[in-house]
C-alpha cells in the first residue's frame, strides 16, 4: 500500500534543547543582538539529523507543502527520585514538569528545520510536542507532509 503522505523521522541524540532568548550587547556605542552559542550549536545538530533523514528517504521530499510535526522530548529520570517514582515515570504515568518548556523545545526544532525540511516553519499546520521520561535522553521528530494531492494552491509547482 503506497503512502499518500510522505514522512520523515529522525532522532536527535542527547538532552533536549530549547530556544534560547536573544542576547544583547553594545560595542562602540552600537546595540547588537546575537543568538547564544548553545542554541546555534543545537540547531546545527538538528539540521544535520534532518538532512540525513531526507537523504535516506526513498520517496524524496518537497519543501513547499503543509506539514504535521510530532516531537517527543525524552528526559532522564532524576537519580534522586525513589524507585516508585522511577517505575511510574518509565511507563509514562509521570511526565517531566521541569524546564525546558514544550514551546521552547518546539521552537528550536521548527526553527532549525527552516530551509531544510520546509521553506519556513509557518508551513506547519499541526504540531504535537510531548515530554517523556526515558533511560536515554533524545528528541524524536516525525514530520508528515499533509498537503493534499489535489491541493494546487499550496504547492508552488
Amino acid at each position: 500500500m503506497a503512502n499518500d503522505y510522505p514522512m520523515i523521522k529522525f532522532t536527535v541524540e542527547g538532552k533536549p534543547g530549547s530556544k534560547g532568548r536573544p542576547r544583547f550587547t553594545s560595542r562602540g556605542g552600537h546595540a547588537r543582538t546575537y543568538t547564544p552559542d548553545k542554541t546555534t550549536n543545537y540547531e546545527a545538530f538538528v539540521k544535520l539529523c534532518a538532512m540525513n533523514a531526507i537523504e535516506n528517504n526513498p520517496e524524496g521530499w518537497r519543501r513547499d507543502g503543509a506539514y504535521e510535526v510530532y516531537i517527543g522530548a525524552y528526559f532522564a529520570i532524576p537519580k534522586s527520585r525513589p524507585k516508585a517514582f522511577k517505575e511510574l515515570a518509565i511507563i509514562g504515568n509521570i511526565r517531566p514538569t521541569t524546564r525546558p518548556d514544550v514551546d521552547n523545545i518546539t521552537k528550536i526544532i521548527c526553527d532549525a528545520l527552516n530551509g531544510i525540511v520546509w521553506v519556513d516553519d509557518s508551513q506547519v499546520g499541526i504540531c504535537y510536542t510531548e515530554k517523556i521520561y526515558s533511560d536515554e535522553e533524545r528528541v524524536v521528530v516525525l514530520i508528515k507532509d499533509i498537503t493534499h494531492p489535489k491541493d494546487r494552491w499550496t504547492r508552488r509547482s
